[in-house]
């Protein structure tokens, strides 16, 4: 996955994502990934 990522900040091109939000809902979503760390993702969402 992390790969994915890495690759989707370096191009800009949209990636499908699920993910949990704190209240443990499962959210799935298009998004630009604009920056990315090892503990951080920032993502533009296109719903």
């Amino acid at each position: 996955m992390e790969g994915v990522l890495v690759r989707a900040a370096d191009t800009k091109e949209r990636v499908q994502m699920i993910y949990e939000a704190k209240d443990g809902m499962l959210s799935q979503r298009i998004v630009t990934v604009h920056k990315l760390n090892k503990k951080d993702v920032l993502v533009w969402c296109h719903y």
